[in-house]
């Protein structure tokens, strides 16, 4: 009896869980593993592990005491999640492809499972990024990861392919596989359509004149929230009847806050409206890269003042990637 390879996906947004099904179809005998960057309301519909998520705390007094023990059950979350982690690949065993991503909390089979294949996430994956500064084995055996490593977005050796949707980011060129999200979606069953679908919830919906991409800036600690606020409603004053269309990972309610607007269901990716047909006549945001799925003629980046040099460099960024559509 032939040995099947099993596929292991571990991913942290509905943006790239989307892709992983663009790229291998939908199947019930992949394992998938998620934390909190996956909704509830996509996880329920996939048979899954689930890892909640660990984020360290900082005081802004530099108190190393106060430190420790705001992070006392952050540390026992996280070793929890990685016995856990390692305790499920022992039963699963060495004969592994692993998808996803290769910079959360539980990726350290990036760096130990020679069969690594990196899922674009977002801007990230264009950016240069900084030499790795001290050795991450232990790290990376503990599970942890240290930001801004170029290893977590390619670079190492057991990562054989990364798959990305556009030209960029030169550190892994030579591993890059460029995805056409249309051809991909072309290339699936009828089945698998209807199976994507379910498991993103979606409703189809009719043409849409102009659409506002939201990000989770505030809840990302990138962006304060009136300023947030202030620069989506300086964007619905200019187009009134725009529909908004918001992060999986936002806690607002548009609803809400522009009541006489559509919002339509957030954790769908939206991609799918251009897979489903749906015409869409402008996208704007601020620097989401979902909108380089549309048309380079129909996107308006905003560009407005904006105090977070974050979002600044994202946003500048993305111009370069549209730009770069565009010629």
């Amino acid at each position: 009896m032939v040995k099947m390879t099993k596929r292991i996906c571990t991913v942290d947004t509905v943006y790239s869980l989307f892709l992983y099904f663009l790229i291998n179809g939908v199947s019930d005998d992949d394992l998938f593993i998620f934390s909190s960057g996956v909704p509830e309301d996509i996880r329920k519909n996939i048979n899954h592990v689930y890892f909640p998520s660990s984020r360290f705390k900082f005081c802004a007094d530099d108190n190393l005491i106060k430190f420790a023990v705001m992070n006392l059950g952050v540390c026992f979350r996280q070793l929890y999640g990685i016995l856990k982690l390692r305790l499920l690949m022992l039963f699963v065993g060495d004969d592994v492809e692993i998808y996803g991503h290769g910079h959360t909390q539980f990726s350290y089979m990036f760096y130990e499972y020679e069969n690594a294949y990196l899922i674009e996430d977002g801007l990230a994956n264009y950016r240069k990024l900084e030499s790795n500064f001290i050795s991450n084995r232990l790290l990376n055996f503990l599970g942890l990861y240290i930001k801004g490593s170029k290893s977590g977005y390619g670079t190492h050796e057991n990562i054989k392919k990364v798959y990305l949707t556009y030209e960029g980011f030169c550190d892994v060129s030579s591993k890059a596989e460029i995805i056409d999200l249309n051809a991909l979606w072309e290339n699936l069953s009828l089945e698998d359509h209807l199976k994507i679908l379910k498991i993103f919830n979606f409703s189809n919906l009719e043409n849409i004149d102009v659409l506002l991409i939201t990000q989770a800036f505030s809840e990302d600690n990138l962006m304060d929230l009136n300023e947030e606020m202030m620069i989506y409603s300086e964007i619905v004053e200019k187009y009134p009847n725009i529909i908004i269309k918001p992060h999986p990972r936002e806690v607002k309610d548009y609803s809400k806050i522009f009541p006489d607007n559509t919002v339509l269901d957030k954790h769908f990716p939206v991609e799918l409206l251009v897979l489903m047909g749906i015409k869409i006549e402008k996208t704007v945001t601020i620097s989401s890269t979902a909108v380089l799925h549309f048309p380079a003629s129909e996107i308006e980046i905003y560009w407005g003042d904006i105090n977070s040099s974050h979002v600044e460099k994202s946003r500048e960024a993305l111009e370069c990637l549209i730009k770069g559509l565009k010629d």
